[in-house]
């Protein structure tokens, strides 16, 4: 903008050049490619509009948590000091003429369009706009009605503009501009990103331009191009990415002092230019017939202003495409960072198909970005086809592609402890965690978390234990490729296995995983990435191991018996199974010590096989003298015996899993060979 208008400019090598006060037009000329940065003056009125009209209302009145922990209060405050202000107008006819075009039309167009105008209160078409650039005015493409709508649209905007008389506000601010731009002067992306974005999608454009705002809504970003004289420029229009003070008696800041947010956000928003134009080009009927994913994420997505299919599809490719270029540019942490907040803040849970698809790209010179795309579109086809069918299985399939892995009740634990972190409280997790939560917490009450009073208990208690494992609970979610891996393992083992959805919900450490008619029940609380100073009570790379645990248990189909001999090979052919489809299992400290006791241990096992007493074998015990669960460990004995005697290994797995008498099974296992003395 002219008023408080500025440019700073970056050459691709990623030098900066002086800061200076050049306006948009002033670069113009210039042949080196570089990145120049503006305040746009219509762009700033828009953000005030959309604010005042839409948003500020709702945002006055919530109380809701935004982002790490902090209010969304907090995060606007700066439209809100400005919506309060100016709120006495909302009723005026003229904002709402403007604020319903923007509702319809969206940000993108709209910032387009009025970076081509003149500067409000004296914006009119120019008669050199081509149509194409109005058209979007018009629901038909009718351009005499796109004209039409867009001629209204900026008269409403120029009179709104001189009622306000919003040319004070530039005047009032002007030093919160000066020190923003200050802000994105010392904090612009590092050398080499813009190389990197176009390595990456094998593409160039012939300029680059960031447009931050301080009306935007913080955390909203638009990205845009716009082609003049044939010459096409690529833009990012956002708003702040942090906390705002602007009082007059302080230092301000208003949210861009974030390098690494920066960085993001402009491979983001630049990312649209390379990426739409490649959604847009794929078969309509590929498109389509994944349409029913949509529905899976439509709250989130909506929540997010994403309204359609097609929409959810740009931002899940823009958002892989950031975490690729990240580690491209050597920020191999953030960008893994990055990603599980996408998928499990954002719900972006597509991202790790994509994300597999583009990695071979990135390796292959000789690959398209667009048959990456279409590749990875086609994987969640079959997805989509899955979802299509679910309705009519009660949730139980014989394909593990069909089956869906639930992260959604650690994301609301995590949203409920920052809503009242320091104080826990057990009325709260009652009602907003356990009460809201899925079909699978629900059914993890029982005997487990019990009740959000004894929930608040144990977390209160623990409370540096449930922090240390936060991390990698929201991490679960990116690693549900390598949970399908041992799902397909146990397809081709057992071809009449069962496969059900699998619930990962926060307990009270005390179960690692169960079963239960609709699913398998993973406590994410039991799984932590250890540390010189933190031990979890199972290490996270264990997680893969207990899943195939209890998809084992889910499979089983024994006769009724409650004999230490029969829950032992329950538990152990678990262990046994889940190991042929997993890698191993995780029991391999108590399986060291059993090894080195084993005669000792058959001969107590022979003795008390047929009791009904499990104590000192399985489960809770007192004695300290020797491991606990020990019953595992013969349990995989006797089955891993009885597989390695069958002919027919595919016919073993079978019997394995259907046992209806236990002591002709142990018999037929041939393990009292195992116990011989040598």
């Amino acid at each position: 903008m002219k008023k408080a208008s500025y440019c700073l400019c970056l050459v691709l090598s990623g030098w900066l050049m002086s800061y200076t006060g050049m306006s948009q037009s002033s670069t113009q000329g210039i042949s080196q490619k570089r990145i120049a940065i503006e305040f746009n003056h219509n762009v700033e009125f828009l953000g005030f509009v959309f604010f005042l009209g839409s948003l500020g209302s709702q945002y006055e009145q919530t109380e809701d948590t935004y982002f790490n922990g902090i209010k969304k209060k907090e995060w606007h405050a700066f439209n809100l000091s400005l919506y309060r202000k100016y709120k006495s107008y909302q009723a005026n006819k003229d904002l709402q003429t403007v604020a319903r075009f923007i509702e319809s039309l969206g940000g993108s167009s709209l910032i387009r369009l009025l970076i081509q105008v003149p500067e409000f209160p004296h914006a009119t078409l120019p008669a050199s706009m081509p149509k194409e650039e109005v058209l979007f005015f018009s629901s038909t493409n009718d351009s005499l009605e796109a004209y039409s709508h867009a001629q209204e649209f900026l008269q409403a905007a120029n009179r709104f503009y001189k009622e306000v008389h919003f040319e004070k506000y530039f005047q009032e601010n002007q030093r919160l501009y000066d020190h923003s731009m200050e802000q994105i002067r010392k904090n612009m992306p590092p050398e080499g990103f813009i190389d990197a974005m176009e390595q990456f999608y094998r593409r160039q454009f012939d300029g680059y331009q960031l447009l931050p705002s301080l009306t935007i809504p913080a955390g909203m970003g638009f990205g845009l191009q716009l082609t003049t004289a044939g010459k096409t420029t690529i833009l990012n229009a956002f708003g702040s990415f942090g906390p705002q003070r602007f009082a007059k008696d302080s230092l301000p800041d208003m949210g861009f002092a974030n390098p690494k947010r920066l960085r993001e956000l402009s491979i983001h928003e630049f990312g649209h230019s390379f990426v739409n134009p490649i959604i847009a080009d794929l078969p309509a009927e590929l498109t389509e017939s994944t349409k029913s994913l949509f529905d899976t994420i439509k709250t989130d997505m909506e929540d997010q202003a994403y309204q359609n299919w097609k929409t959810c599809l740009d931002e899940h490719f823009v958002r892989a495409g950031e975490v690729m270029i990240s580690h491209n540019l050597g920020y191999s942490q953030e960008a893994e960072d990055l990603l599980q907040y996408y998928i499990t803040g954002r719900k972006f849970i597509y991202l790790p198909v994509i994300i597999q698809e583009l990695k071979v790209y990135n390796q292959n010179p000789y690959v398209t970005y667009a048959s990456t795309v279409q590749k990875a579109l086609e994987k969640l086809q079959k997805q989509s086809n899955a979802v299509s069918d679910r309705a009519d299985t009660n949730g139980l399939w014989n394909s593990p592609e069909q089956i869906q892995f639930h992260t959604e009740d650690i994301d609301l634990f995590w949203k409920v402890f920052d809503k009242m972190y320091p104080r826990i409280q057990g009325s709260i997790l009652q009602k907003e965690y356990i009460e809201a939560g899925s079909a699978g917490l629900q059914n993890f009450i029982k005997n487990r978390i019990e009740s959000g009073n004894k929930l608040a208990k144990t977390i209160r208690k623990e409370l540096d234990y449930y922090q240390a494992i936060r991390a990698s609970s929201l991490s679960i979610a990116s690693r549900k490729e390598q949970f399908y891996i041992c799902f397909h393992n146990l397809k081709q083992l057992y071809p009449e296995a069962q496969f059900p959805d699998v619930y990962f919900v926060i307990g009270r450490k005390n179960t690692g995983g169960t079963t239960f008619k609709g699913g398998l029940l993973i406590g994410a609380e039991m799984f932590g990435q250890p540390t010189a100073t933190f031990t979890p009570r199972i290490p996270i790379d264990y997680l893969d191991e207990l899943i195939s645990h209890e998809l084992i248990h889910f499979q089983q189909k024994y006769s009724k018996n409650n004999s230490l001999l029969a829950q032992c090979i329950r538990e152990g052919a678990a262990d046994f199974l889940g190991e042929l489809i997993s890698g191993a299992h995780g029991n391999q400290e108590m399986y060291h010590y059993a090894e080195q006791h084993k005669q000792e241990l058959w001969k107590e096992f022979l003795a008390r096989k047929d009791d009904n007493n499990w104590q000192g074998w399985l489960y809770y015990s007192k004695d300290t003298s020797r491991p606990k669960d020990l019953g595992y460990w013969m349990g995989y004995k006797i089955t891993q015996s009885y597989y390695q005697h069958a002919t027919d290994k595919s016919q073993a797995i079978k019997d394995i899993l259907t046992i209806q008498d236990f002591t002709g099974f142990l018999e037929k296992s041939k393990c009292a060979e195992l116990f011989v003395n040598p």
